[in-house]
């Protein structure tokens, strides 16, 4: 309902319940994200943007904590994807594309690395499959140097993990 504070209060709620778990900084991140972006306001976009980056440094300060106790913990990856994804997103719409291929990376990498900790996990085949379907259109270069650095686009694969997810 586009309800902010509400949002933003439930999310403070889990935070207090567990402040060392990386994933209520990562949807802070992700809902300062969707604030910024439905914003009309230059100042309130750029206030969004200001806690969206503060919430990704919490989510990878946090999750690199829990990893040096258990570098297994799929959990924590998925957080870092989801923080990431939002720095990714941001930079995409800062136009700063060589920033927003490095968020692009470290993307994959999580989810890459929270899919062979965690298969079962299923919600991380929706941005898994965003991404093989995404990656599978773009033009010519661009496709060559997502497939080097990223994962190649697949576009069928991308509709099978999709689906899976929302199985």
């Amino acid at each position: 309902d586009l309800d902010e504070k509400g949002a933003l209060a439930e999310i403070g709620r889990a935070i207090a319940m567990d402040p060392e778990n990386p994933m209520g900084y990562a949807f802070l991140g992700m809902v300062n994200l969707f604030f910024a972006e439905t914003s009309f306001e230059e100042k309130e976009k750029n206030r969004r943007e200001s806690a969206l980056l503060r919430a990704v440094a919490d989510t990878l300060g946090r999750g690199e904590k829990k990893l040096e106790q258990d570098h297994r913990n799929a959990a924590v990856f998925m957080a870092l994807a989801l923080a990431k994804m939002a720095k990714n997103r941001l930079e995409i719409t800062r136009k700063n594309n060589f920033a927003a291929f490095r968020e692009a990376q470290s993307v994959w990498d999580f989810l890459a690395k929270a899919e062979e900790l965690d298969p079962e996990n299923y919600d991380i085949y929706f941005p898994m499959g965003v991404l093989h379907y995404h990656l599978d259109h773009l033009p010519g270069l661009a496709r060559w140097a997502a497939a080097l650095f990223i994962t190649s686009g697949d576009k069928e694969k991308g509709i099978r993990e999709l689906n899976l997810a929302a199985a």
